[in-house]
């Protein structure tokens, strides 16, 4: 006696998952290099200042580069005073790249300036602390930055992967205070 499903036992028997196996091969290795991006990326973090002033006129400081020691190459600096928040002066350190985004037609021209943290000072009043960098910019640039000029500053803090954000965001990675107990 014919089987009444022969039509369908065939086409079973000549079907392949090859297709399937190959959309999973590359689901795989799409989340393969999902994966290594979200735990092994970096991700840079910013602290960026309420305000920030330029304090002192320009000067001039020629450095001998180690690449090629028979040219100096000079470069103007500028002293910046920035004022941040007490919660934000825990990760400014001295030696911290910084960028300077100047306020106005003058900050249009220039774009953001380059800029490293010489000194912190976390011991002002009023919750805010002080940090003081210097600009770095190249000699023959002709744009000029003067006295009194303000803007913002942001601060590179830290370097994390997408991974510790998403913890540090849900607060599996909070930064909590130490308890203190008072006396009563």
């Amino acid at each position: 006696m014919a089987s009444p499903f022969s039509r369908t036992m065939r086409s079973l028997k000549t079907d392949s998952f090859r297709a399937s196996l190959i959309g999973m091969t590359v689901a795989l290795i799409l989340l393969s290099a999902w994966s290594a991006w979200f735990f092994m990326a970096k991700v840079t973090l910013y602290k960026i200042s309420r305000k920030a002033y330029v304090k002192a006129d320009e000067t001039v400081v020629a450095a001998f580069p180690r690449k090629d020691s028979r040219r100096a190459r000079e470069t103007r600096q500028n002293r910046v005073v920035a004022e941040f928040s007490s919660k934000m002066m825990g990760n400014i350190r001295s030696g911290q790249r910084a960028m300077l985004y100047l306020d106005g037609d003058i900050g249009k021209k220039t774009g953001p300036i380059l800029a490293i943290v010489k000194n912190v000072n976390t011991r002002q009043g009023k919750g805010k602390g002080v940090v003081e960098l210097l600009t770095l910019t190249d000699a023959d640039s002709p744009l000029r930055i003067r006295h009194g000029l303000s803007g913002q500053v942001k601060i590179e803090t830290d370097y994390v992967s997408p991974a510790v954000l998403v913890m540090r965001a849900s607060g599996l990675f909070a930064d909590t205070p130490a308890l203190s107990v008072s006396p009563q």
